[in-house]
């Protein structure tokens, strides 16, 4: 009896195993070979904001694996957004409001992004067997895989940028390799509550005379710091004129000016604001030109003065005018020759270093054809 029983159950033991190797075997022509399904990956995402402006907001979706070895194939990944301060497109245009990213080489052939839903967004990869049919690898650990970048529409200044995953849905699902195998939802971190930038309604400019008087409103303000505004004369280099700082967190307009009144370089000047926020993080302004022409020739009095040891020097010019402006000692010895050559019209300033001459009042002159004149200045050390 033992016999039979022990027979019995070889038979059925026998029986479960060519089951069991009947579902992995793979048969290709004559050759057999085995392949044992191993556990799904579980995949991980994160969204990223980066870039903003006052009119564009774009984010980077991105997934990882724990291994970094699994490969992904075709998928649908679904994101949501909030509509009080971002738009997307309804039928967004390829490589313009949306860019994929390393699949497969490069992009997928069959890869769309879609807005079936007003604050939703799918992303639709296939995996075609003959094109990249052995899928993508998805970095693991602390590296990421881009998938793509979508550019979205800001409609509201207020609002916070809010973008999330929306894993839960039942249209949801990115596959192993094979196009059967669902990967599992492992983390993922959404683009949560960032505040827009600044919005800058205006920017102006008008000349006083001599000076340059800026004036700029912001309809919101997030995080303002503050602005830098800066100039440039011609083609000359951007300088830092001053700063003026913000009002943080509002929500309702604010009015701004500063008066630039240290024209130097030529006529033509351009201006620009650099907001900055409490974060460090700052963006640039559109830049505005001024054109401002002298009405007469001028020689300024020089500032500081008394001096230790430098002073600038100002002068205006009507028209191109070829000079020179000297400085003398009391005894009427020049001693340094400080603007020498042909200057176009405009406004310009000259630093004089007085290190090496003793304490004493000096004279400076400017000489031209159509205009001559001389001013005192005191260096007291």
């Amino acid at each position: 009896m033992k016999g039979i029983r022990t027979s019995r159950l070889f038979i059925l033991s026998s029986i479960c195993l060519i089951a069991f190797f009947s579902s992995v075997v793979t048969h290709s022509g004559s050759n057999v070979k085995l392949s044992f399904i191993a556990d799904p990956a579980k995949i991980n995402g994160r969204i990223l904001v980066t870039n903003i402006s006052s009119s564009k907001v774009s984010v980077l979706l991105q997934l990882n694996t724990a291994s970094g070895v699994d490969a992904m194939g075709g998928a649908t990944i679904i994101i949501g957004f909030d509509t009080s301060a971002l738009s997307f497109k309804a039928n967004p245009i390829k490589n313009t409001d949306y860019f994929f990213h390393n699949f497969c080489g490069g992009n997928y052939s069959p890869a769309t992004v879609t807005r079936p839903i007003n604050n939703r967004i799918w992303l639709n990869m296939d995996l075609p067997f003959q094109n990249c049919h052995e899928g993508t690898v998805i970095a693991g650990g602390s590296n990421w895989t881009d998938m793509v970048t979508i550019n979205f529409d800001v409609v509201n200044q207020n609002g916070l940028i809010n973008v999330y995953w929306l894993y839960d849905s039942p249209f949801w699902g990115i596959y192993d390799d094979d196009n059967s195998t669902f990967w599992n939802i492992g983390q993922f971190t959404d683009a949560l509550n960032i505040p827009l930038p600044v919005e800058l309604s205006s920017f102006t400019a008008k000349i006083l005379n001599d000076k340059v008087e800026l004036n700029w409103t912001t309809e919101s303000e997030v995080n303002n710091y503050g602005f830098d505004v800066e100039r440039k004369a011609n083609d000359d280099k951007w300088i830092r004129l001053g700063f003026v700082a913000g009002n943080g967190n509002t929500n309702t307009p604010k009015s701004y000016y500063f008066v630039d009144n240290s024209l130097s370089g030529g006529s033509n000047f351009y201006y620009r604001l650099k907001q900055i926020d409490t974060d460090g993080s700052f963006s640039y302004s559109d830049v505005i030109e001024v054109e401002i022409v002298p009405d007469q020739y001028e020689l300024s009095q020089n500032y500081p003065n008394p001096f230790n040891p430098t002073t600038t020097v100002r002068f205006s010019l009507p028209k191109q005018t070829q000079l020179k402006i000297n400085i003398y000692n009391i005894l009427g010895e020049q001693v340094k020759t400080i603007a020498e050559g042909i200057y176009e019209t405009g406004y310009y300033k000259v630093t004089f270093d007085a290190s090496s001459l003793p304490s004493g009042t000096y004279i400076y002159r400017l000489e031209s054809n159509e205009f001559v004149e001389t001013k005192k200045m005191i260096l007291l050390r």
